[in-house]
Order: structure tokens, then sequence, then C-alpha cells
């Protein structure tokens, strides 16, 4: 299939950065055009039911089963899936749309049985499009549903049908003799380690995981009490998917004492395989011929990488002048270097590890990394580095407590770099770049433009270096031999200190700090159940001045007539290690304190254990709805939420907040509305109801509460009983 096609259906529906946007008509319209999306179809339940009974008489389990066996060595996951969805197609049985349960607040409804929701209006088919030639994905395909299988037979049925080779034969073979190595307790996750470790497939871990979903749906990986569809249907409802990865039923259930069961094989298989599958001939121990297969794979997966990459330079080979404004060394004609290639990321990308050495000493590396199956994703690393070894063969221990380590990829990349790194890629969509030191915790802010996110080659990179150094500022170079020499630091910072934060290499934002989560964690006034308790680390709280200014000096009379953004839960390493320096200090006053107004669903305050232990006993019946603004907790039960505080948790996807942001950023100060929302249109549903794009929100929840539109934290603190700004101020002064 056309693989341009193939990389936009990834890109919408696979990759989850773009799940809330939608292709442009040009890429809609090439992509029907080449048969890779689907235009929506208006169908209700009742009309997919008989047109998939229909597809499973006319199409047969043989053609099937000779489709899954061909795509193993062909690769083409196109014929992998029908087999799975044919038998579960015969064995669905007919039911009643109405067999199904209220599965959310907006009363969507779900088919327990087919499963699938059944009050759509119309049915986007590339969804299932990309579990099918996406196997595993990013996503979590549940094959066994009824959208799925009507659109896995519609396309199998357009094939043409194909014979399996003995490759073919010989690859499932090792991988039922990979499976009879289980132990009794090993689950699924140990067999694909195992199939990935004897290199049976070139494939991700993932498209092993749908692959052997598919043999557990045949009922080959079954239970003696979780079956596969061979003989049996188990509703959706039933299937009890626990964990995130265990979207494949029955091999969720599947041990290593279950076995494979030689039944089903020989009635699926049967009919055209002969002998060629029975227990006898798995191969589950080295064989002559399994090593000469494997001597070969070998010579594959070190000759490809290494005759993929240019010989005369990198990917992108640095000049001298960037390198410089890089703040990287150059490269010296006396020394000498020594390439190691490799597969990475699970076999999609090649890579290249070039050490330079002066003796027998690593002073600088280049990591290089591409993607060889048709999608542009190109990776340069560099970084100065003084890491001493024994005849370059293995690295010497930095601490008398360490062991020698052989010199590979991974174990010089292990150790932080003794000098400046330098990282870019790009792929189809974006670019980016970083420079930093992460022995001093200092990098140069380099700004998103487009002539950064717009990079796809070497020459588009050097384009974009000659703009970079055109329009440095003139203290530049001070600030890159800053970063180069400065010594670690460690600041100590209070409640009120002003910190700055560089926003490009010309620009600068400011910021409040208002609190520190681990003096509050003491405080009585806050509840045993707060989320503030729940923060691990050190945060602090923060309000950023909602501008940008290309004043470095800015003071706290300045700022003191600039707005500030809602607070946020941050990580004080940017603090603490000076990244962000502390430039001035001012005594808080009421309208600095602000805190986020939380509105989610949350696990009920004291959950019992058995609930954890029996997933059926969690239902929406269990949990409440959660309201935290400052110190002021709400807790509704689920049957007597307000009806707007319902909507509010349906829009916030129902997240129960414990997370704390890591960094201090400052990519939202003085943008409009309208840029926010162009910019990253996700940051529209976070927790904070407070936030400038949320405000309509934020008046559904004060009428939801009983409260005005125009209500603050002091109302919601007066009405239900948390700490107001003004015993905040007294409580932090006391400090």
């Amino acid at each position: 299939m056309d693989k341009k096609a193939l990389n936009i259906l990834r890109k919408y529906y696979i990759n989850w950065r773009n799940r809330e946007k939608a292709p442009t008509e040009k890429e809609w319209d090439y992509c029907i055009s080449k048969g890779v999306f689907y235009e929506p179809e208006k169908i209700s339940h009742d009309e997919m039911f008989c047109e998939l009974k229909e597809f499973a008489e006319i199409i047969s389990v043989e053609d099937t089963a000779k489709a899954f066996l061909y795509s193993l060595s062909s690769g083409d996951v196109r014929y992998r899936t029908a087999v799975a969805s044919l038998l579960w197609a015969k064995s669905l049985y007919e039911h009643e749309e109405k067999e199904g349960r209220i599965a959310d607040y907006n009363f969507s409804y779900y088919c327990t049985t087919g499963g699938c929701k059944c009050n759509v209006e119309e049915v986007d088919w590339n969804v299932y499009n990309a579990w099918r030639m996406f196997p595993g994905a990013g996503v979590n395909p549940d094959y066994g549903q009824l959208e799925y299988a009507l659109f896995d037979l519609r396309e199998f049925y357009k094939l043409d049908p194909v014979e399996p080779s003995e490759q073919d034969y010989y690859i499932l073979n090792r991988i039922f003799g990979t499976i009879k190595k289980a132990t009794s307790a090993n689950k699924a996750n140990a067999v694909i380690k195992m199939i990935k470790q004897e290199n049976i497939l070139d494939v991700t871990a993932d498209e092993i995981h749908a692959l052997l979903g598919v043999l557990s749906m045949c009922s080959v990986l079954e239970t003696n009490t979780e079956k596969g569809y061979l003989h049996s249907f188990t509703n959706v409802e039933d299937r009890e998917f626990i964990y995130e990865k265990d979207y494949s039923y029955p091999l969720n259930f599947w041990r290593g004492n279950d076995g494979i069961n030689y039944d089903a094989v020989e009635e699926i298989f049967g009919s055209f395989s002969a002998d060629r599958l029975c227990t006898e001939n798995s191969i589950a121990t080295d064989t002559k011929a399994e090593k000469a297969q494997q001597d070969y794979l070998d010579k594959q997966k070190k000759s490809l990488p290494e005759s993929s990459f240019r010989k005369d330079g990198f990917i992108i080979n640095l000049t001298s002048q960037e390198r410089k404004y890089l703040a990287l060394n150059d490269i010296s004609h006396d020394w000498e270097k020594t390439e190691i290639y490799s597969k990475s990321f699970g076999g999609r990308c090649f890579s290249r590890f070039t050490c330079f050495y002066d003796g027998d000493v690593i002073v600088k590396y280049v990591h290089e990394e591409y993607d060889y199956r048709g999608c542009l994703y190109q990776h340069y690393l560099e970084a100065d580095t003084n890491l001493k070894t024994d005849s370059r063969k293995m690295l010497l221990p930095l601490t008398k407590r360490g062991h020698q380590k052989p010199v590979t990829a991974s174990n010089v990349m292990a150790i932080m770099p003794f000098g400046c790194e330098f990282d870019v890629w790009y792929n189809d969509e974006t670019a980016d770049m970083c420079l930093r030191n992460a022995r001093n915790n200092q990098h140069v802010e380099i700004e998103k433009t487009n002539q950064l996110k717009n990079i796809r080659s070497e020459s588009d990179f050097h384009e974009f270096m000659n703009w970079y150094i055109s329009t440095c500022p003139p203290n530049y170079m001070n600030k890159v031999m800053e970063m180069k020499t400065l010594e670690k630091q460690t600041i100590r910072y209070k409640v009120g200190d002003i910190f700055r934060c560089e926003h490009g290499r010309n620009n600068f934002c400011y910021g409040l700090i208002i609190g520190k989560i681990a003096d509050m964690k003491k405080w009585k006034e806050v509840p045993e159940n707060h989320t503030i308790r729940e923060q691990m680390g050190k945060p602090i709280i923060v309000r950023l001045y909602d501008f940008v200014t290309d004043n470095p000096d800015m003071t706290a009379e300045e700022l003191e007539k600039i707005p500030l953004r809602p607070s946020e839960y941050c990580m004080d390493n940017d603090i603490i290690w000076n990244v962000h320096k502390i430039v001035g200090h001012k005594k808080l006053t009421e309208d600095d304190i602000l805190f986020p107004l939380i509105i989610s669903r949350g696990i009920p305050i004291n959950p019992t254990a058995e609930r954890y232990i029996n997933p059926n006993l969690i239902n929406v019946d269990h949990f409440d709805a959660y309201v935290e603004w400052g110190t002021a907790q709400l807790f509704f039960k689920w049957n007597d939420i307000p009806q707007e505080i319902g909507q509010l948790i349906l829009l916030n996807y129902g997240n129960y907040p414990r997370g704390t942001s890591f960094f201090i950023m400052c990519d939202y100060c003085g943008k409009t509305l309208a840029e926010i929302l162009e910019e990253s249109p996700r940051n529209a549903i976070k927790d904070d109801i407070l936030l400038p794009e949320n405000k309509d929100k934020l008046k559904l929840a004060m009428k939801g509460l009983g409260l005005p539109q125009d209500a603050g934290f002091d109302e919601f603190a007066v009405k239900f009983g948390g700490m107001t700004r003004k015993d905040y101020l007294k409580k932090i002064m006391n400090l």
C-alpha cells in the first residue's frame, strides 16, 4: 500500500499527539484515492450484525488460516487478523441491541455482547484500519468487537487468495517451540521477550503481542476456563481486561502451563498443512537449519545498517562555526574514530555510534538514527566527554567502587557527558533540537520557530543554522561559555522569590513562587486526602507573569503591574539548579495567591482493597466527583453530581489529578487565547478550570456549585471550609 498514505493514517490515528486534530482536505483526498482512508458510514448495530454473518458464511476458515501463515514471512498485515475475525463472527450469537449498559454520564450506549457503541451517528472505519495496518502501535486494539470484525472481513474479501510457504511453517513452528519453553507461571509478555531474543520475527514487541492475540482468539492459546472463539463465545463485559497491555482475550489469562492447544491448530490449519504444524515439529532447540537461518539474519543485521549510512560523513555534518555556536568542541585531525552499527526502536531504525579517541580516551561521540521503513525520521546527537578506556575495549570506572564495562553505545551514553551535548531530530511533521550541559543543568533556549520546525534534511538544517547564527544576540557567546564552564550550583529559595526564565535567546519571562508543597504537607489545614499530600519530591506552587520581554533586569515594582497566570504545581529543579535565576523578592499580597481549581472523577476516600483486587466491582457507581480549590474539597456520590459538574468531568476525561510538572514552562506567557488554542488545543482540557482557555467551563463550574459566575477563591473557601487568601498569608509568614 502507498507509504505516504499509511504515514498519514499513522499520524492521525496512531500518534496520540494528533488525536484532537483532523487530516487536511488534501491529506484526506490523497488517502481516499489510495484506498487507505474510508468515508464514515451510517450503519446500525443490527445492520452490522447481519452483514458480518453474511461474510462469516462466504469466507472459509481455510482461506483465512492460509492468509495468517502467509503474513508471517511476507509481513503483509492485511492478511493477519482475518482468521480471528472470522471465528469470532461465526461464534457471535444473535442478540438484542439493548443488551448493554449505561457507560458514562452522557448516556453513551454500549453493546456489551458485540462490543460496539450503538447510538453513534457514523462509524469511523479509519480507526479500525489503523488497528489492522499497525498492530499494537500506540493503541490497544480489541479485535473481538463488531466494528473491527466487520471491517476486517470486508477488506479481506477484496484481497487475492494466497498460499503459505515453507518459511511460514518454519516461523510458526519456531513460535510454538518458543512458547513451549515458557515456565508454568510465564505470561504472554515473557513469551514475547523470548521470541524477540531468538529473532524469529523482525517486528516490534507490540506486533508480536497482537500476533499471539490472534492465536489466542483462535483457541490456540487459551485456558481451561477462558476459551477462544473456535467453539465458544465470551461477551466483552466478561473478558476482564485488567492491565493496560492485556487487550487480547483470552491471552490475558493464558500462562505457560496452559501450553498450546494442538487440537485447535489441527482444526484450523490441518486441512492443508498435513503434519507440518504438529507438536513434534515445533522447533524448541537449535538445529543446523535454524543456525544457518540465524547466521543469515545476524549477517543482515550487521550489514544492512552499516551499508545504509554515508561513508563520507554523518547524517548532519556540522561545520566548525556551527559547533562553536552550539557549544561543541571541533573535531581534531589527530583523533581516531570507531563505529558501531545496530538497530534500535524495536528494529524500526538503523543506528550508528561513532566514538572519537584522543589516545585511549573517548573525547566525543556522535549517535545517529534514521527510520528505514519509509517514514521520515532522522536523529543526530553529538556530545563532548572525557572517558578513559583500557585499549579502547573497556570503559574504566569513574570511581573506586565502579567496574569496567565494554565500550558499547549504551554504556558510553549512559555516562553523563563531561561537556555539552547537541541533539536534533526531524520527521514528517516537525523538528526540534536541544543544546545543554547536563553536568551543570544549563541549556540554551532555542526558539520553536517555523525555521526550526520545517527542517526535513541536512540542507534545511544548515539553512536554519545560518539564520540562527545571524540572529544571535551580542552576549550569546558569553552564555555559551557559561554553559560550558559553570560549576553545578544549588540555590536556596523562599516563598515570594521572583525568578527569570529565558524564553529563546533574546527574550525573558518572570515567575513568582507562592508556596512550598513540603511545608504545606505539615499543615493541619490541608486535608489528609488532599492532592497536595500526594505530590512526590519537593514541588512548589508558581505563578508566571503573563508577558514576554527583552528586559533581563525587571524589578519587583515593575512586575507588580503585570497580570499573573493561574498557578501551577512544578518541581523545584529549575530553581535549585539555577536554570531559572532568582532575581528579586516581593512581599506576597492576597492578589498573588491562587490555587488550581480541579474538577474530576475520583476514587472514593476510603476504597476497599477488594475493589482493587476484583475489577468487576469497579464501575461508575463506585466513583465520586471530586472538586478542589485551595484546601477546600467537595465529594459527590455519582448519582448526586450536579449536571454542570458532570459535564465538566466528561470534558476533562475524568482524570484524578496527582501530577506535577517536572519543568517550569513559559510557553503560554504573553499569548492570546486564540494563539494558545491554535498551538496546543489539548491544553484546553487540562485539569485546572482557571486557565484562560477554560473560561466557559469556569462559569459552568460556579453554576454547578451554587456560586455566582464571578465568584473567587475566597468565596469558595468560605462556603466550603478552606483557607482564604488572608489565612494562607498568615500561615506562610509564620514559617
